[in-house]
């Protein structure tokens, strides 16, 4: 076992055994996501870690190393110190020896990162070896054969697309460890809670003209398809992030075909599925959304078991279409299902349990049943604000979606606070001109046009108009929808 100067977080034995118990590892179904992931992976691959506490992080690293050394495999680790020279972390990796693909390389901070400036210290030293591992993205790729495991506290994610989105853009998976609900017990925040100090960044990072053509080199090689394959998937997502909205659907698709062709795992095909699905749900187009998300729940069902949490995301995913499309009464029972079954398995404040509480809610809007639909809002709201955070996305869809609730309800003082709250905090976090902020900006338009306050509806409904010109696609039912806003509420002053 090779290991590399600086120290886990120690964990005495009482300590080590609360968190077995927080945590319950061996049910836990963040860590049988994880799991499962490094089983399929037979040479490099990249996967991240992060839990909410460093000691949760080591607890992970223990657990890992027991079952990698069962498995045959060898074991390997470095821990990150304040004096970790930036390329010492890309130096170590490079001079390991060759590997089974049953063996891990672990690489984490220390217990120097704790307490006082430790997150934002973290921060730093994250960011000065992830930029070196990013030019050395290829070499690794070939020497490494066997996973790379990347693990720290919550927001570390966001410093790896930032500092390092080449590598980034070949990672296998993105785990979350989340503790396992108690029965009747909330979970508690521990005294070693602590995330990174970072900035919001959006996902799938990297110049997909990169990706593209490191695709591209493998044409030919029949051994290398699937791996052409998913560099043509992440290129499209890449394109998707820049907007390049034709680029993005050709390569995806071209993804799909190469998998289905050469009869990839459930899980490759189930991946591709389901990013064509969202990007389809992103672009606006619901009717090409649906088929693709239907497609990636029939794999998926077939592959796990019922209450898997692909399965369940499946449900949840697929819910949201109805909704839009009107079929209130088909999305119903998908979103029940899904909410019950992620109470039962996950527990009842996981983040994909409030999530489904959240879309419920919405949905019993839509139909008309805003009595049902507002203890159900307030609930996801304040178990997010409480466990997530104030300005965690999820929070802020929650408090957007109260806001609205409250406004058709035509309590506009209640709604108003919760609109600017919203848009404040989505401008701050995401950015003036993402889609999110935007539609905050449309809503609290709407406020000022029931109002009477005309002129600030139409300065309101002119930003989200010109952010959805250069964000989203001319067909796009919110830029449409913005853009009637803008006209109803300028023909009025005529």
């Amino acid at each position: 076992m090779a290991t590399a100067p600086g120290q886990p977080h120690p964990l005495d034995e009482r300590e080590y055994a609360a968190l077995q118990r927080r945590y319950a590892l061996g049910e836990n179904p963040d860590w049988t996501a994880f799991r499962r992931h490094r089983s399929f992976c037979q040479s490099f691959g990249l996967f991240v870690l992060l839990a909410p506490e460093l000691p949760a992080v080591e607890l992970a690293r223990r657990t890992a190393h027991d079952e990698t050394l069962a498995a045959g495999g060898e074991w390997h680790h470095f821990f990150i110190t304040p004096d970790t020279a930036p390329g010492t972390v890309a130096r170590w990796l490079l001079a390991l020896p060759p590997l089974t693909p049953e063996s891990a390389v672990w690489v984490s901070a220390s217990i120097q990162f704790t307490g006082g400036d430790g997150p934002a210290l973290l921060t730093t030293v994250w960011r000065a070896q992830a930029a070196i591992l990013n030019m050395q993205r290829d070499l690794l790729r070939a020497r490494i054969t066997c996973p790379l495991i990347l693990a720290g506290p919550n927001g570390m994610d966001a410093v790896l697309r930032e500092s390092s989105p080449d590598l980034w853009s070949v990672r296998e998976s993105v785990v979350r460890l989340h503790p396992a609900p108690a029965a009747g017990e909330a979970a508690s925040a521990s005294p070693h809670a602590q995330s990174l100090t970072t900035t919001g960044y959006p996902e799938d990072q990297g110049d997909p003209h990169l990706t593209l053509s490191e695709a591209e080199r493998l044409t030919g090689n029949p051994t290398q398809t699937l791996l052409r394959a998913d560099l043509l998937r992440r290129a499209g997502n890449q394109f998707a992030t820049r907007q390049q909205w034709d680029q993005a659907a050709q390569c995806l698709h071209q993804a799909w075909t190469l998998q289905e062709q050469h009869h990839a795992l459930p899980e490759t095909l189930a991946r591709t599925a389901l990013g064509l699905g969202l990007r389809y749900l992103e672009w606006g187009n619901y009717p090409e959304a649906r088929t693709w998300l239907e497609r990636h729940r029939s794999i998926v069902e077939v592959a796990y078991p019922p209450d898997a949490p692909e399965v369940l995301g499946s449900l949840n995913n697929l819910a949201i279409l109805p909704s839009d499309q009107g079929d209130l009464a088909g999305a119903e029972p998908l979103y029940r299902r899904a909410l019950e079954a992620r109470e039962r398995t996950l527990g009842p404040e996981h983040p994909d349990t409030l999530m489904s509480l959240n879309n419920l809610a919405v949905l019993l809007k839509n139909q008309g049943d805003l009595a049902g639909a507002e203890p159900l809002h307030r609930r996801a709201l304040e178990a997010q604000e409480r466990t997530l955070g104030p300005e965690h996305p999820d929070t802020l869809t929650s408090l957007n979606n109260l806001a609205i609730l409250l406004f058709q309800q035509g309590d506009l003082a209640g709604a108003e606070p919760l609109y600017r709250r919203a848009l404040e905090a989505r401008e701050r976090t995401l950015g003036p001109e993402h889609p999110d902020t935007l539609a905050s900006v449309n809503n609290l338009g709407s406020l000022r046009e029931q109002q009477g306050r005309r002129a600030e509806a139409e300065a309101l409904y002119a930003r989200a108009v010109a952010g959805a010109q250069a964000k989203l696609l001319p067909q796009h039912p919110h830029r449409l929808q913005w853009e009637r806003n803008l006209a109803r509420v300028r023909g009025k002053g005529k």
